[in-house]
């Protein structure tokens, strides 16, 4: 059976002009070598070649595909699941499976961006798989290319253009669609794959976290499903959360075991089922692998923010400081906004389309002074004349007001659950919108029309996770509109100078609501 070696020895030894040539005869040697075990069981082939083990719900779909090989399934593979269960690992495996076992074989990896499949799918994952494999594996390993000869290659492709995707075909051809259920894949990019189908022994393997009740990924679990063999992963289905579910009765999570790092732990399971509860759509989707009863990304449940719209103030009489948020405008239709918040209650909120320097500092100081406000955050994102002013302001007349600059650009302070700082500061708001808050927010205002916009830019923001970790919190501010949540910003920065006032700083006053805006974390 040919090695990396014998390829290497081959091409010091020959011409250019015929090294295609041989490494073309070499790999077809090679591939009608490879044991029937590990051609139809890429389990084995995981075993005995890559070393590593597989758990059922990760070797289910990659003996799919094999059936589909064979002939004897369908050819059309999506697994839906939780967060971290290994499906990037996944992928990795039956990416390196087919090149090694089948001549004239060609597989595209795919997914909404190129930079998470250059970064995790093959960056982390095939490159770990190849290099530590157990026995050596052939060919040339790039950055996101695998070449053994010219009919034996993996590639990775973007989504940006179906014609990426058509490129050169081959007898037997796998394309891998990661994160499946994303936005970014278009309905041109699925009409592309369904192209494919017409060509040779053509494999589909889709994966994702079912995060659109709409779309082909859904599809491909409702109206197509007869075209589908379909795989369900659950956290409960999990090797951690399967080893914990074994000891009978112990603490959670302080005892459960971790018996397979980087996947989904009991830990994030409770810390999750805490934040956001069973019956949300967060729980669904990430923690049970189920489409969501919703529109399934909507950081913020329109009941949560009609609640706290209604919900009475309480801070009547408080001794606690006043904070607020300063959302600067930078162009176009953005108003600056400035969102003023004691306790749990906001107190006001106000919006202005004047963009000088002077009229802001102004504006802002008469808040100042009319709500005693002892710490702003304002947002500086290259715009640092209005924290500046203020600052001066504060030295030469000496108020007692903190003023904290912040640059919506900049990492998050916990950076193991939140993919940047605005997707911190929007979890925040969503945390103590949450009916299960110590102490929920009230948005409870008596202008009408802000209120209705600032209902409209809370419920339009968006979530996803990054593939850092068990997947880290990334908000859309924004959700899918052009617009500028101005307003949201606004309480989003209050929220931040209330934390940075108190937790920052070492009060330990208000306790309940400290804890409130820091999340139990």
């Amino acid at each position: 059976m040919a090695t990396a070696l014998h390829q290497e020895r081959i091409a010091a030894a020959l011409p250019l002009v015929e090294l295609d040539l041989a490494l073309q005869d070499l790999g077809a040697q090679e591939a009608a070598a490879q044991p029937d075990d590990w051609r139809y069981h890429p389990d084995v082939f995981a075993d005995e070649v890559l070393g590593i083990t597989l758990y059922d719900h990760q070797r289910a779909p990659l003996m799919a595909l094999a059936r589909g090989l064979k002939q004897e399934g369908k050819r059309r593979i999506a697994v839906r699941s939780c967060n971290s269960v290994g499906k990037d690992f996944l992928a990795a495996v039956a990416t390196l499976w087919l090149p090694r076992c089948f001549d004239d074989v060609r597989v595209v990896t795919t997914g909404p961006t190129f930079d998470q499949l250059r970064d995790i799918v093959w960056g982390r994952e095939i490159h770990r798989l190849y290099h530590g494999a157990r026995l050596p594996l052939p060919g040339r390993m790039l950055d996101t290319e695998w070449d053994i000869s010219p009919t034996r290659n993996a590639v990775a492709r973007s989504t940006s253009t179906k014609e990426a995707l058509l490129g050169r075909h081959a007898a037997v051809m796998l394309v891998i669609v990661d994160e499946a259920s994303a936005q970014e894949i278009g309905e041109d990019i699925w009409q592309a794959l369904d192209t494919l189908t017409a060509s040779g022994e053509f494999l589909l393997l889709v994966l994702g976290n079912p995060t659109r009740n709409e779309g082909a990924f859904y599809e491909a679990f409702t109206t197509r499903a007869e075209e589908y063999e379909t795989f369900h992963i659950s956290a409960f289905d999990t090797p951690n959360l399967q080893a914990c579910a074994q000891l009978g009765a112990h603490v959670v999570p302080q005892e459960c075991p971790i018996v397979q790092p980087g996947l989904i732990t009991h830990e994030w399971v409770e810390d999750m089922r805490r934040r956001y509860g069973e019956d949300s759509d967060f729980w669904r989707v990430h923690v049970l692998g189920d489409f969501p009863e919703t529109g399934g990304n909507a950081l913020i449940s329109l009941s949560w923010i009609e609640a706290a719209l209604t919900r009475p103030r309480r801070a009547a009489g408080s001794a606690a400081s006043i904070v607020a948020g300063l959302d600067v405008a930078r162009h176009g239709m953005d108003r600056s906004a400035l969102a003023v918040l004691c306790d749990a209650d906001l107190l006001a909120l106000e919006a202005w389309s004047e963009r000088s320097l002077m009229a802001t500092v102004g504006q802002v100081l008469r808040y100042v002074h009319a709500w005693d406000i002892r710490c702003i955050a304002i947002d500086d994102t290259n715009m640092h004349g209005v924290s500046d002013r203020l600052i001066e302001v504060v030295e030469t007349e000496g108020l007692d007001l903190l003023v904290l600059p912040l640059n919506w650009a900049s990492n998050a302070d916990d950076t193991t659950l939140y993919h940047n700082k605005p997707s911190e500061m929007w979890g925040r708001v969503r945390d103590n919108l949450s009916p299960e808050a110590p102490q929920p927010l009230s948005l409870a205002l008596g202008d009408d029309v802000l209120r209705t916009q600032l209902q409209a830019e809370l419920g339009r923001a968006t979530y996803k996770f990054d593939s850092y970790g068990m997947g880290r919190l990334w908000v859309e501010k924004a959700g899918e509109s052009n617009e500028s949540p101005d307003l949201g910003d606004a309480l989003a920065l209050a929220l931040e100078a209330w934390v940075q006032y108190y937790a920052g700083r070492g009060r330990s006053e208000r306790v309940i609501y400290q804890d409130s805006f820091l999340g139990s974390r």
